[in-house]
């Protein structure tokens, strides 16, 4: 049984002035979710019973992020993480908590220690692919998201990613190669629509 949630019913995208489109199409362990800005700093003490167990601590966790109560979500992983506990579905989902407060540096370190426990799991890798893309290091985030297509061939939200990856880096052929698989799959994906439009858009300007 998988704690991942597919969020391929969830497309969303956003475009700024200079068209530059921003796709993340993620991967969660047991919820997903949807982070509004937040000044949370996730170093600070939390007043967490010392007398619960390593379970109840994780349960409680992923109890306030289901319920969209991020900043006590944020709490309660890391005071998991500083009773030196380790669990893939908290480094995963508490990168993501970190990512989108714009905390990049240290998602992209609690997504590789996921990965560290769980190698053989394509979902993490396409979400780190998403993190390094948002810091700039798009070489990297193309190889991360690769490799999660060669685990996952269905993984196809990362189809997305990886033809966003490569518009960033000035590759819109191949980057119209993978939109036009995803849309195979998923033709009524608004997300996919949108890139194939704005490739097109961009091949009858050049």
């Amino acid at each position: 049984m998988s704690f991942i949630i597919d969020k391929s019913g969830m497309d969303g995208f956003e475009r700024n002035e200079n068209l530059k489109i921003k796709t993340n199409e993620a991967s969660t362990f047991t919820v997903p979710f949807t982070i509004d800005e937040m000044n949370i700093n996730h170093t600070k003490t939390c007043e967490i019973s010392n007398d619960l167990s390593k379970e109840k601590i994780m349960s409680q966790a992923f109890s306030y992020h289901s319920a969209g109560k991020f900043e006590e979500a944020a709490k309660y992983y890391q005071y998991f993480l500083d009773q030196g506990f380790l669990d893939v579905k908290v480094f995963s989902n508490y990168g993501f908590i970190l990512k989108d407060l714009g905390k990049l540096e240290e998602a992209e370190f609690y997504m590789r220690k996921a990965i560290q426990l769980k190698p053989d799991f394509a979902e993490l890798y396409s979400n780190l692919g998403i993190i390094l893309k948002d810091l700039g290091k798009f070489k990297d985030a193309e190889f991360f998201t690769r490799r999660s297509m060669e685990l996952k061939p269905s993984l196809v939200q990362a189809y997305g990613n990886l033809a966003d990856i490569l518009l960033q880096m000035g590759q819109a052929n191949e980057a119209m190669l993978w939109i036009k698989k995803m849309l195979k799959i998923r033709p009524w994906s608004i997300k996919a629509l949108h890139i194939f439009n704005h490739i097109s858009e961009i091949e009858s300007i050049s």
